[in-house]
């Protein structure tokens, strides 16, 4: 039983590290708003540096971009070919 616990605590943790930038990518605000009031980080990046913020503004989704900035990560942020954010 110990070891379900653990294993479930690992995969919850690692939905919060990924699932961010998937629902700010997907434009989908109400998972957004879920999964960073349930402690995802919205600042993590993926292997091209790329944050939250990032995929939201790239892909147009305004009203991710908005709930991002208000609610304070960094929109200086580069990603690893240096580019800063678009529509910012």
């Amino acid at each position: 039983m110990q070891l379900d616990m653990r294993l479930s605590l690992r995969i919850h943790k690692f939905l919060l590290f990924i699932t961010p930038r998937w629902a700010a990518f997907e434009g989908n605000l109400d998972a957004l708003r879920l999964l960073v009031g349930r402690g995802g980080d919205p600042e993590r990046c993926d292997h091209f540096g790329n944050t939250a913020l990032h995929l939201a503004a790239a892909r147009g989704h305004m009203n991710c971009v908005t709930f991002l900035i208000n609610f304070g990560v960094n929109m200086y942020c580069l990603d690893i070919g240096e580019n800063d954010l678009p529509y910012t």
